[in-house]
């Protein structure tokens, strides 16, 4: 068998004959390997050089950390290793506290939708895989997905919940791979947000991992998706359905079966087209509506300074401003309410009155007086009403 030697040791030898350490390594092992593996071999390690041409730290084995296990998962991490090389002693590590359980019951905490709904909504996304939240202006999307993420992973795990926002100019180069320039002037080949994702979550295969996909809607989603939009269908994930990607031809890729996707859309933007056919035969769709009925409204403005009396004024005037925007459909519909996000306040109330005048005048009547730019009557009227002094309510 071949002498055992020390990596560092090799790579001394390599630099005195000029050749490659890995090459060395193959030579003392032909005799134990057939050319098929001998090949394999040559192209796997030449892929490693190619990779890790760059890198700077030390080749001595005392010295290697879980920092490179991280490298091959987190690109922005890779590059500043790359860049820089690892510190000569191993850093002083945080400890890291164990995660806490995240329940059912955590996830109800200032969620303003009932018990019922929230169970509904978890059992939809486990089965269906891929789940959109759509709703009017303010009820609360974000919020609410990410309860369900943590809910349905377990605990606060950030390293399994991810969040990014799709825009006009997002595309399949910035989502699943393209080529980019790199600090030499040139172009290299990088992995886009749901790519890393997807490899983190086929590494972790025992646990649940949730992709959350703001203003959906806003991006090209075909062009986004490409080929993964027949791999985000429940029945076509894991390794037995993995196929080429556009700018990797010669390898495969798949989409982990424990990945979840919430996507989020804006029902009132006006300039978003509709979603793609595609795209929503693979997603459920669950509508969040305003929750100002909901007990959890009014218990947390009062936690925050409102008096009953004030909660009582906004929920009245706000559903009669609703049943107006649901009655103009011609122009509107549900899908233009006012949510309730707009008045759960993120610090103590000291003056109720100023506070909800605030919102009403920088906030409400802004998006009102794009509804009904058409029709200055109305929007008059709303404002009387919800400029009406609360005494007088």
């Amino acid at each position: 068998p071949p002498t055992v030697v020390e990596v560092g040791t090799l790579s001394q030898f390599a630099q005195k004959t000029g050749e490659p350490a890995w090459v060395l390594v193959r030579h003392s092992l032909t005799s134990l390997v057939d050319p098929e593996v001998a090949e394999a071999f040559d192209a796997s390690m030449e892929a490693l050089r190619q990779r890790f041409t760059g890198w700077q730290g030390s080749p001595y084995r005392s010295f290697h950390r879980p920092e490179l296990f991280q490298m091959i998962f987190d690109d922005a991490y890779r590059r500043e290793m790359l860049a820089n090389g690892l510190p000569p002693t191993p850093p002083t590590r945080k400890k890291v506290e164990p995660l806490v359980p995240y329940t059912l019951e955590h996830a109800l905490e200032d969620l303003f939708i009932e018990e019922t709904q929230l169970r509904t909504i978890l059992a939809v996304l486990r089965n269906k895989q891929n789940l959109i939240l759509q709703g009017a202006p303010g009820v609360g999307k974000s919020f609410v997905a990410e309860r369900i993420a943590f809910a349905l992973v377990g605990s606060r795990d950030r390293e399994r919940v991810k969040t990014i926002q799709f825009h006009q100019s997002y595309g399949y180069e910035d989502f699943i791979q393209g080529w980019r320039p790199n600090e030499g002037g040139g172009f290299a080949l990088r992995n886009g947000h749901f790519y890393e994702f997807c490899r983190r979550a086929e590494a972790d295969p025992e646990h649940d991992y949730v992709l959350i996909i703001d203003e959906i809607n806003r991006g090209n989603l075909s062009r986004i998706f490409g080929e993964m939009m027949v791999l985000l269908e429940p029945d076509k994930r894991g390794p037995s359905f993995a196929m080429p990607l556009t700018y990797s031809p010669d390898s495969t890729f798949h989409v982990p079966e424990r990945l979840h996707i919430i996507g989020l859309m804006n029902t009132a933007d006006r300039s978003l087209a509709m979603v793609d056919y595609a795209l929503r035969r693979r997603f459920a769709f669950v509508t969040l509506d305003p929750g100002f009925a909901s007990p959890s409204f009014e218990r947390t403005l009062c936690g925050r300074g409102a008096t009953p009396a004030l909660v009582a004024s906004i929920r009245a005037r706000v559903h009669e401003v609703n049943r107006m925007i649901a009655d103009d459909t011609a122009n509107l519909g549900r899908g233009y309410l006012i949510g309730h996000s707009f008045f759960v306040p993120r610090t103590k109330i000291d003056d109720g009155e100023a506070w909800y005048r605030a919102i009403i005048e920088w906030e409400i009547l802004p998006l009102l007086h794009e509804y009904w730019v058409d029709d200055p009557a109305r929007l008059d009227r709303v404002r009387d009403l919800l400029l009406a002094r609360l005494s007088d309510a």
